[in-house]
């Protein structure tokens, strides 16, 4: 094979061991990604079997074909391989997983982005797949909540198997002052490389799904599991120092355990296992895993919301959505009456909509957080289109202002950098009491297809939060060529979407593995454009199809206390 001469953002590293049933689909992975800026590595250690002819098959000229010598272990593989990469971040690749399209550019954006000048490790969601097509989160600490960042390592000394290396990118020189692999290091590479990592740098993880997990008899992890909780263990103690010794106790404990009942398991060594369960062990802690393993996926069911939306998706079949929304409405009237009271004697300036019209927008009527959240939210917009949006007095746009929650802070919010702030909404007695009640700020009628009544170019910077989620396909697409028309050259989009976070929207194995595929799930069976009309969008397909006509498209982090849980988005219109 051809070489490439340019050297790559990212150096990847597939090790290959009779990897013939699974080859092809891992390599054609990374063939499929839309950043290109790489090399692939397929170091095969001796395969007996046509994994050679398969890797040699490939002809491009940024894949790398080595055999070893002699046959090694796992860790020593890994270790030669790493030594052939000419690129400054490592990615690894295992011949059983799948990555899907846009992890390596995620990764690359991430790292982009990085300001503190210490990143070592970028990592990504995985989900771990079978024969059977049954999918489940990789790490089952967090399961569909936000993965760790930042200093990550005394949480990978508590929970060793959390970060799949098939999902991580490493920083090349941090990486190869880990090695040479320990001696006591053979089963484990991974393990032991993201820990020596962490312990010197931060990490970042690309909350989106990104890679796959394949899960068979013949897998690594199943063909050596004794030896792999040695190892694991052997890594924990010299990695740990003295603030860590309860760690390594607790560590110990549960890795002593399942040596016990892999020994008791096999046969031979029963006896032997019987005895270091008593001794070392901790059968309390094995008696207690179903209960464990119930808590943590009822935990994590709570937290995905997945039963109330199941019950949402049975009304909305039904056609009673509707009907139990205007009962919810009526209890949430009594249940914030008295609260609702408080808060206008204490701000009787303060204009609050109709109930009904902030209830259809924002599922809440509680007027404290219509204020404060509103405020919160409308600052972390108002930051985002000052750093990103032209230098100059700008004309914004909030395309889908609603009742007014946000947008009647952004003019205090930008001063003198908004020239003029403009609302539009579909609903026009949202509308209506805009204009009403907020004075200082335009607002113009729209219908629920463009266009806008206003000339090409008009604005400088547009804004939307939570309006896209509640669109069809086409409807999106049709506004994001309006949003195109009325911005001007250079102009800023800054716009929500429902991403990774809000997985758990999607209560059947055909919507998941829609969304998996990168295809937008769309949930109707209610009015377009309403709160209940729900739109789940990939990433990938935020950035590869709704996206795709502008340039620099890419997520933004907000603080925190604004607590916007969507996926926000910077997008600009290519200039003239």
């Amino acid at each position: 094979m051809a070489e490439a001469t340019a050297v790559p953002q990212f150096s990847i590293i597939m090790n290959v061991y009779n990897g013939a049933p699974y080859l092809r689909a891992a390599i054609n992975s990374v063939l499929a990604q839309t950043c290109c800026d790489w090399e692939l590595i397929l170091f095969d250690d001796c395969s007996t079997d046509e994994s050679p002819t398969i890797c040699r098959g490939y002809d491009d000229p940024r894949i790398r074909y080595a055999r070893a010598e002699t046959q090694v272990p796992v860790a020593q593989a890994r270790e030669q391989a790493m030594r052939l990469a000419r690129g400054p971040w490592l990615a690894f690749l295992d011949q059983d997983d799948i990555w899907l399209p846009h992890k390596l550019e995620a990764q690359e954006k991430r790292i982009d982005r990085d300001t503190t000048g210490n990143l070592g490790l970028v990592y990504g969601r995985t989900y771990c797949f079978d024969a059977q097509g049954r999918q489940w989160p990789f790490d089952r600490w967090s399961g569909p909540n936000p993965q760790p960042e930042g200093a990550i390592a005394t949480l990978l000394l508590e929970r060793p198997s959390f970060i799949n290396l098939s999902s991580v990118v490493l920083l090349r020189g941090a990486a190869l002052a880990a090695l040479p692999m320990p001696a006591y290091v053979n089963h484990c590479p991974d393990y032991h490389l993201c820990l020596a990592v962490a312990q010197r740098h931060r990490a970042a993880c690309v909350q989106e799904l990104c890679t796959l997990y394949r899960v068979h008899p013949d897998s690594m992890s199943h063909r050596f599991l004794r030896a792999i909780h040695v190892e694991v263990l052997e890594i924990i103690r010299h990695a740990a120092g003295p603030e860590h010794a309860a760690i390594v106790r607790r560590r110990n404990t549960v890795h002593q355990t399942w040596i016990a009942v892999d020994e008791i398991v096999s046969g031979p060594a029963r006896l032997q296992g019987l005895r270091r369960l008593l001794l070392r062990g901790s059968s309390v802690y094995l008696a207690g895993r179903p209960l464990l393993h119930l808590g943590r996926r009822l935990g994590q069911h709570a937290a995905a919301r997945l039963w109330k939306y199941r019950g949402i998706t049975l009304l909305r079949r039904l056609g009673l959505l509707a009907a139990a929304d205007r009962v919810k409405l009526a209890a949430a009237r009594l249940k914030s009456w008295g609260r609702n009271r408080r808060f206008r004697r204490a701000d009787p300036d303060f204009a609050v909509p109709p109930s009904d019209l902030a209830f259809d927008a924002y599922n809440t009527i509680d007027w404290q957080a219509y204020r404060d959240g509103g405020l919160a939210q409308a600052r972390a917009f108002a930051d985002l289109i000052a750093r990103h949006g032209p230098p100059r007095p700008m004309h914004v746009l909030e395309w889908g202002c609603g009742p007014g929650r946000l947008i009647r802070h952004i003019p205090g919010l930008l001063g003198n950098r908004a020239a003029s702030v403009t609302g539009s909404d579909y609903n026009p007695r949202s509308v209506a009491w805009c204009r009403a009640n907020l004075p200082g700020i335009a607002f113009l009628d729209n219908a629920l297809m463009p266009p806008l009544p206003v000339a090409a170019g008009s604005f400088d910077a547009i804004y939307c939060f939570s309006v896209l989620t509640h669109l069809s396909a086409s409807v999106q697409a049709a506004w994001m060529a309006e949003v195109q028309r009325i911005l001007a050259p250079g102009g800023l989009l800054v716009c929500t979407t429902h991403g990774a976070h809000f997985r758990y929207l999607l209560t059947d194995a055909a919507e998941q593995q829609r969304y998996a595929a990168g295809e937008m799930v769309e949930q109707a069976q209610y009015d377009e454009g309403r709160k209940w009309y729900f739109a789940i969008h990939p990433p990938n397909f935020v950035r590869d199809r709704l996206l795709s006509g502008f340039d620099d498209v890419h997520t933004v982090p907000t603080p925190p206390q604004a607590g916007i849980l969507q996926d926000v988005w910077i997008a600009r219109k290519l200039a003239a």
